[in-house]
């Protein structure tokens, strides 16, 4: 009896990445054997030209030194412009020293971070706000009155809090509050597509999710198996 295997789209993705890993890596090998056979050379020319002419290849060794020389530091080029590109990225300074706030971005380390300031806020004496869990999470906030809101319960909150919510930054400022310390954590985009494509389609996450849920109906079975409709 002859067993015929089903390929399953993760298998053929597999076949496909490894040789080209391969080839690339082939690739990235015979680039740099080809730029260092110029400096080689180069040296080799220089030895040439100081032993026939020492005149010259003294002057061929100055050159060639002032060229290759990590030590040339002085050297005045002109700075590239620099062009503003948006706002800055590092607002840490213009936060408010006892408040805290942290976007989650799943498969970023959100759990690992929402562990972590559980246990600091034990050490450090802090309150933890997290959000519930929702069905879809609104990220960007396009209307001012609910960023008035979530600007007024933010500053009403008593001492040192940590929050915990999943929308993108904006402007505290503009909405009559204090600006809190924003972080959040990001992860390379193809790795976490990766550990997306498998999280949503684990048991403990589905169950989870139908349980805090229940009016949302269970995945397909091929949606499980990672196979094609």
């Amino acid at each position: 009896m002859i067993y015929k295997r089903n390929y399953r789209l993760s298998d053929v993705v597999a076949m496909i990445c490894t040789p080209c890993a391969l080839l690339l890596y082939l690739h990235l090998t015979l680039i740099t054997h080809s730029m260092q056979r110029p400096l080689s050379e180069l040296s080799n020319t220089r030895v040439s030209r100081e032993n026939s002419d020492p005149d010259t290849g003294s002057q061929w060794r100055e050159t060639t030194e002032f060229i290759l020389s990590p030590k040339q530091t002085t050297l005045s080029l002109p700075l590239p412009p620099v062009h503003p590109f948006g706002p800055p990225l590092n607002v840490t300074g213009r936060g408010t020293a006892d408040r805290l706030l942290y976007t989650p971005i799943l498969q970023s380390g959100a759990s690992s971070m929402k562990h972590l300031l559980g246990f600091l806020k034990k050490e450090n004496h802090f309150k933890l706000i997290t959000e519930p869990p929702q069905k879809t999470l609104v990220v960007h906030i396009e209307k001012d009155d609910v960023k008035a809101r979530i600007v007024n319960k933010t500053s009403q909150l008593p001492g040192a809090t940590a929050l915990v919510h999943s929308f993108a930054y904006f402007e505290f400022d503009k909405y009559g509050g204090k600006q809190p310390i924003h972080i959040s954590v990001v992860r390379e985009p193809v790795d976490r597509a990766i550990s997306l494509f498998y999280r949503v389609r684990a048991p403990y996450q589905v169950v989870e999710r139908h349980t805090q849920f229940p009016e949302l109906s269970l995945p397909k079975r091929s949606f499980l198996k990672k196979v094609r409709h």
